[in-house]
């Protein structure tokens, strides 16, 4: 296993956080997939290595149905990458929700 790490190099490494700021009757995770579309610029073609984090204050968690449609979302957008997700908690976010990506593209030296 420490052998294929020390093999590989990143050509490439993006870190974006996405925080839900919903319109109008807008849902918060709408918000997201809004605001990804519209602000994150990222090739998503270009990795192949994708973290998700889903972050929610523990009062307003994040609901089955929600994670499903930015799973979902994000595994379409990300066709080609592996991906991981993982959930947390940050009471400083209120009834907001926060996606954090970090992605990586490797190559084999």
């Amino acid at each position: 296993m420490k052998d294929n790490v020390k093999n590989q190099q990143a050509r490439a490494v993006l870190k974006r956080r996405i925080i839900s700021f919903p319109n109008d009757g807008e849902l918060r995770v709408e918000s997201i997939i809004r605001e990804f579309e519209d602000y994150a610029m990222i090739d998503c073609k270009q990795y192949d290595k994708v973290v998700l984090q889903f972050i929610t204050a523990s009062v307003y968690p994040l609901k089955e149905r929600e994670l499903c449609q930015l799973v979902s979302f994000f595994a379409n957008k990300f066709h080609k990458a592996e991906y991981t997700w993982e959930t947390g908690t940050d009471e400083k976010l209120g009834e907001k929700l926060l996606v954090q990506l970090l992605c990586s593209s490797f190559s084999h030296l």
